[in-house]
C-alpha cells in the first residue's frame, strides 16, 4: 500500500478505535451505576470523554475490573496507571501458579563445577521478597500478555527484552504522529467546536505517546519486583514524514513542470542567448515580467553566461555557486522548496493533483510559510535549466540561437516526467557529452536529494538509511538526475524519538505522586534524550541505547548449544535429557569447530603438565565421539605432550560425500542410471560403515526441539550420541526418493530405513517409510510407522498428514471407525491441507453404512473412539509436555537458542485455530530474539 493510503487508514482505524474506547466507558459506566451512559450520552460528553481518553489513555487500557470502581473521569486518573502495576503483578502470579516450574525451586547450572550465576541465579517461582515472580518465563509471559493486551486507540508496534538477574528490563514502541490526532475538540466554555491547530496536535500526540510510554514502563516494574531499571525506547516508524516528503517532492516537480510549459507558450520569451540581444530579454508591456527576466541568469541577461562583465568570458560551461539555487529572501528558502540547509521544507499543500486520499488534506494544516514555498517552488526551474546558456554566441546568429535553444529545451525537459515520450528523446547523441556542468549537478544533489532523504537515524538500527546513504546518492550520477523523484522511491525511516531509563523507586514515587499529569517533566526528571521543539511536539533524537545491548539480555543467552560449557543439575537434567549443555547438539561442524578451538586454549594454558593438557584433549574427543575428529587424536596428544600447539586441522569428510553425490547427478543427468545410483550406493555403504563402526550412537537432528525430544524418548541411559553429517542423511533420502520413483518402493526401504535410523524424532522420516510401506500394502507396518510419526509431530501439518495416512491404513485393515476418526482428526487439525481427504472420508462413511459399522459424527466422538484404542490424540501427546517444560527451563536458564524452536514447537501443540502462534506468544517469542 502507498504511504498516503496507509496513513488515512491508520486514521481511519483510530478514530473507529477511540469510538470503540468510548463506547466501552459507557458500558463500564452501566455496570457501576456511574453516569453518563449509552441511552443517556449526549455527543458534547462523549467528545469530552474521547478527549479525557487521549489525555489518560491508562482508563481504559484494561478490561474493567472490579478493583477499579467510580467514576473514572473524576479525579486526578492517577488511580488508573497505579491500577496497571497491580494488573501486572496479579497477572504474573496467575501465570506462576497456573504454570508450576517443572524443574522445580533448585539451584542454577553450574559451570565447571562453580555455582551458576547470572541467569541461572533466577530459579525460584518468586522473588526474595515472596511477592512477584522471578522465573523469567514467567516475566515474559506476563508482561507480553500485558502489553498485548493494552486498549489504545491508535495502532503501535511494541518489543520488549528482559534480564531480570541484572534487574533490566527494556520496551520500545512506535508512536502515534500528529496526523493520527483529532482536529478538532469540543469547549466546553463555549459549547462549540474549536478547530486544533498544528501546534496543538503536535502538543497532544508528544502527550499521548508519552504516558503510553510511562504505563508501559508500569507494567514492566509491576510485572516483577526483582526489575530494579527500565529502559523505554520510543520511535517514530516516519510514515508520516515519508509522505510530507512525496508532497513536497510532487509540488516540486508539478511546479517545475508548469513553469516549463508556460516559458514554453509564453511568446515573449527569450530563445536566444546572443550578446546582440536587449539586456531586458526582449519583454514588453507588464514590468514585473521584464524584472524577473532581467534577474534569472537562465535568461541569458543581466550577467550573462559566459561573460565577466569586462569583455572577458569564462570556459564553457562554468557557472558560480550562486546560480545553482535561488533564495527567497523573504524567509530564507530556496524557491524550489529546499531550505538553505539541505532539508525539505514541509509542502502538504502542493498534492492538489490527487496524490493523497481526502480524508489525509482535510486533516493536515499547512501554514502560510508552507504555502509561500509551495508558491516559489512552482516559479522557479532553475535546477533543471540553470547553466544551459554558457555557450558563446557563434558567428552564424541563427545557427548559434538554434543551438542554443536546443540544448536549453533538452535540460528544461530532463527532469521532467510525460507519460508516453521515450526518455531517449532527449539524450545526448553519440559522441556528445552532456552540456550540463558538474557543479550543477552536484548543487541539485545536495539541495534536492539531501533535503528528501536526509532523515537522522537511531544509533545501531540495521538497514535503515542515513548520512552514508545521502552521500551515496549524492554521488550517485544517477540518483543526481532524479532530483525529487528519490523522495517518491524512498521508504519510511525509523527515528528515534525519546529514550530513558527509569530507576523503580524514584519511578513509583513519581507515578504516585503526579500520575500522567505532567508527562514531560517526568521524562526530564530521568535525563531522558528527547527533544521537544517550540510548539511542544518531539522531534527525532539521538538513541541513548536499543534493545540489543547486552544488559537487556541474560550473560550467553545467545549462545549455542555446541558452545556451551554449561553443566545442568539433576532437574534440569532431567527435564532436558541432557547432562550439559553440548548433549543438546545439532550442529555436527559446530562440535567440531569448538574441539579444535578449546585444543588451541589448552595448548596455552600456562603452568599446565604437558601429560594433562594431553589427557584433557582426549577427553574432548572421547565425548564427541566423531570418527573423523579421532583420527586427528595421535596428532593432538603429540603436539601437547612436546608443549606445542596443535595444528588447524581440516574434516574433509563431508565434502567428499557431496563430491559423489555430485558425480552421481551428473551420471543421472546423462542418462547412466545405474551406474548413477551404484556410485552413490557404494558411497553411502562406505560412510555408513564408518559412523557404524564406533561406540557411539549415530544421529541426524533437524532441530533442537527434536534432539530434546530424542533424550526424552529415544536415548538409553548412558548413550553417547554422535552427530553424522547433515548431507549423509540427505543423501540417503534423495537416493530413497529416486529408487522409489524408478525401481520401486521395496529397493528404496533399506534407504528409508537408514532414514529412520539416524532420526528417530524427525517426523518426516516416518511418513517417508509410511508411504512407500502402503505401496507395497504392507498395512500394518505402514500403520506403525503413521503411529511412531504422530508420536514425534511437533506441527500441525506433520500430525495432519501422519492421520491421514494412518486413516488409509486403518481402513485396508477393516477399522472403519478407527479409520473414520483419524480422517476427521486430520481435516480438524488442519483443515483443506489434504485435496483427497474429504473424498476419501464420504466414500467411507458410505461403506460404513452399508456394513452398518457406527462411526464418530463428531470430532469428541472421534477423539474419543481414538482414546478407546489406546492411540495417539494429538497435540495431547507424551511430546506436548516435553516441549512445554524444555521450553520453560531454556528461558529460565538463560539458553534463548534452543528456547526459541522450543517455545515455537510449544506454542503450534494445539488444535485451535489460530495455529498456536497468537498475539501473546509472538511477543513472548520476540522478546528471545537478539
Amino acid at each position: 500500500m502507498e504511504f498516503s493510503p496507509a496513513l488515512s487508514a491508520l486514521r481511519i482505524e483510530g478514530n473507529l478505535n477511540r469510538f470503540a474506547n468510548v463506547s466501552a466507558l459507557l458500558e463500564r459506566n452501566a455496570g457501576f451505576g456511574v453516569q453518563p451512559i449509552e441511552d443517556t450520552v449526549t455527543r458534547a460528553q462523549a467528545a469530552q470523554i474521547d478527549l479525557e481518553l487521549l489525555r489518560n489513555p491508562a482508563l481504559i487500557a484494561l478490561k474493567p475490573d472490579e478493583r477499579l470502581t467510580g467514576d473514572l473521569l473524576q479525579g486526578d486518573g492517577k488511580a488508573a496507571v497505579l491500577h496497571l502495576i497491580d494488573a501486572a503483578r496479579a497477572t504474573a502470579g496467575a501465570i506462576s501458579r497456573d504454570h508450576p516450574d517443572p524443574a522445580g525451586a533448585t539451584d542454577g547450572p553450574a559451570h565447571d563445577g562453580r555455582e551458576a550465576s547470572g541467569p541461572q541465579a533466577s530459579r525460584t517461582s518468586l522473588d526474595a521478597r515472596g511477592d512477584g515472580p522471578m522465573s523469567p518465563w514467567v516475566y515474559r509471559q506476563a508482561l507480553a500478555s500485558m502489553l498485548s493486551g493494552l486498549r489504545l486507540p491508535y495502532r503501535f508496534d511494541v518489543g520488549f527484552r528482559a534480564n531480570l538477574s541484572g534487574g533490566n528490563a527494556a520496551v520500545a514502541f512506535t508512536t502515534a504522529g500528529v496526523s493520527m490526532m483529532p482536529t478538532s475538540r469540543y469547549d466546553q466554555a463555549t459549547r462549540s467546536w474549536v478547530d486544533l491547530d498544528e501546534p496543538e496536535r503536535a502538543r497532544m500526540s508528544a502527550s499521548y505517546n508519552l504516558r503510553v510510554g510511562l504505563m508501559m514502563a508500569a507494567l514492566s516494574f509491576g510485572a516483577s519486583t526483582g526489575i530494579e531499571r527500565v529502559s523505554l525506547h520510543i520511535d517514530s516508524i516516519g510514515l508520516e514524514e515519508a509522505v510530507a516528503q512525496q508532497d513536497s517532492a510532487i509540488a516540486t516537480l508539478m511546479g517545475q513542470a508548469v513553469e516549463a510549459f508556460d516559458r514554453l507558450r509564453d511568446p515573449g520569451a527569450s530563445i536566444g542567448s546572443s550578446k546582440a540581444d536587449p539586456k531586458d530579454g526582449d519583454i514588453h508591456g507588464d514590468p514585473t515580467k521584464a524584472r524577473a527576466r532581467m534577474d534569472d541568469p537562465r535568461s541569458g541577461h543581466g550577467p550573462r553566461q559566459g561573460d565577466n562583465g569586462d569583455g572577458t568570458s569564462t570556459s564553457d560551461g562554468a557557472s558560480t555557486s550562486d546560480d545553482a539555487t535561488v533564495h527567497d529572501g523573504s524567509d530564507g528558502r530556496s524557491v524550489d522548496g529546499t531550505s538553505v540547509d539541505g532539508e525539505t521544507d514541509a509542502n502538504t499543500d502542493g498534492n492538489a493533483d490527487g496524490r493523497a486520499q481526502a480524508a489525509s488534506r482535510a486533516d493536515r494544516v499547512v501554514s502560510g510559510d508552507d504555502a509561500g514555498a509551495s508558491d516559489a517552488g512552482a516559479s522557479d526551474d532553475s535546477a533543471t535549466v540553470d547553466g544551459a546558456s554558457g555557450d558563446h554566441a557563434s558567428t552564424d546568429g541563427a545557427s548559434a540561437t538554434q543551438s542554443s535553444m536546443d540544448r536549453r529545451f533538452e535540460d528544461l525537459m530532463r527532469g521532467v516526467d510525460i507519460p508516453d515520450i521515450d526518455e531517449m528523446t532527449f539524450a545526448a547523441p553519440d559522441g556528445e557529452s552532456n552540456t550540463r556542468p558538474a557543479a550543477d549537478d552536484a548543487s541539485d544533489a545536495a539541495s534536492g536529494d539531501d533535503g528528501a532523504n536526509g532523515a537522522r537515524e537511531a544509533p545501531g538500527d540495521v538497514g535503515r538509511g542515513g548520512a552514508d546513504g545521502d552521500h551515496a546518492r549524492a554521488n550517485d550520477p544517477d540518483a543526481n538526475q532524479d532530483g525529487p523523484l528519490s523522495a517518491l522511491r524512498s521508504n519510511p525511516t525509523v527515528r528515534s524519538m525519546v529514550t530513558v531509563t527509569f530507576s523503580r523507586e524514584a519511578f513509583m514515587q513519581r507515578l504516585h505522586a503526579d500520575g500522567l499529569a505532567h508527562v514531560v517533566d517526568t521524562y526530564r526528571m530521568f535525563d531522558a534524550a528527547m527533544h521537544v521543539d517550540e510548539h511542544g511536539g518531539l522531534t527525532p533524537t539521538d538513541a541513548a541505547f536499543n534493545l540489543r545491548d547486552a544488559r537487556f539480555s541474560p550473560l550467553g543467552a545467545q549462545e549455542e548449544p555446541e558452545f556451551s560449557d554449561t553443566r545442568f543439575d539433576g532437574a534440569v537434567a532431567r527435564v532436558l535429557g541432557a547432562d550439559r549443555g553440548s548433549d543438546m547438539s545439532i550442529q555436527r561442524v559446530d562440535l567440531l569447530q569448538r574441539a579444535v578451538s578449546d585444543f588451541h586454549i589448552i595448548a596455552a594454558e600456562p603452568g599446565t603438565a604437558s601429560a594433562d593438557k594431553a589427557q584433557r584433549a582426549m577427553g574432548i574427543i572421547d565425548a564427541i565421539g566423531d570418527p573423523e575428529l579421532t583420527e586427528f587424536a595421535p596428532q593432538v596428544g603429540s603436539a601437547l605432550i612436546n608443549g606445542g600447539d596443535t595444528p588447524e586441522f581440516d574434516f574433509p569428510l563431508a565434502g567428499r560425500l557431496d563430491a559423489a553425490r555430485l558425480k552421481a547427478r551428473d551420471l543421472l543427468f546423462s542418462g547412466q542410471l545405474d551406474q548413477a545410483i551404484e556410485l552413490i550406493e557404494a558411497a553411502l555403504t562406505r560412510f555408513d560403515q564408518r559412523f557404524s563402526n564406533i561406540p557411539g550412537v549415530p544421529r541426524y537432528f533437524n532441530s533442537y526441539a527434536e534432539r530434546v525430544i530424542y533424550n526424552r524418548l529415544f536415548a538409553t541411559p548412558g548413550e553417547q550420541t554422535v552427530l553424522i553429517p547433515d548431507n549423509l542423511f540427505y543423501a540417503h533420502m534423495e537416493l530413497s526418493d529416486v529408487l522409489a520413483q524408478l525401481k520401486g518402493a521395496k529397493r528404496a526401504l533399506p534407504h528409508l530405513n537408514a532414514l529412520v535410523s539416524y532420526a528417530p524424532a524427525y517426523p518426516l522420516s516416518h511418513m517417508k517409510l509410511a508411504v512407500q510401506l502402503a505401496r507395497e500394502e504392507d498395512w500394518d507396518s505402514a500403520r506403525a510407522a503413521c503411529l511412531n510419526a504422530l508420536r514425534v509431530s511437533l506441527d500441525r501439518n506433520d500430525a495432519s498428514y501422519a492421520y491421514y495416512r494412518f486413516a488409509y491404513a486403518a481402513w485396508m485393515r477393516d477399522e472403519l471407525d478407527v479409520a473414520a476418526a483419524a480422517y476427521m482428526m486430520s481435516d480438524h487439525i488442519a483443515s483443506g491441507q489434504i485435496a483427497a481427504l474429504e473424498g476419501e472420508l464420504h466414500e467411507l462413511v458410505a461403506r460404513a453404512q452399508s456394513q452398518c459399522v457406527r462411526i464418530p459424527g463428531t470430532i469428541e466422538e472421534a477423539q474419543a473412539v481414538l482414546r478407546e484404542r489406546n492411540l495417539p490424540v494429538w497435540p495431547h501427546t507424551e511430546a506436548a509436555g516435553i516441549v512445554r517444560d524444555a521450553a520453560r527451563v531454556c528461558v529460565d536458564h538463560g539458553m534463548f537458542v534452543p528456547a526459541r524452536t522450543l517455545s515455537v514447537a510449544a506454542a503450534r501443540m494445539n488444535d485451535s485455530a489460530d495455529g498456536g502462534i497468537d498475539i501473546v506468544q509472538a511477543q513472548f517469542l520476540r522478546s528471545l530474539n537478539t
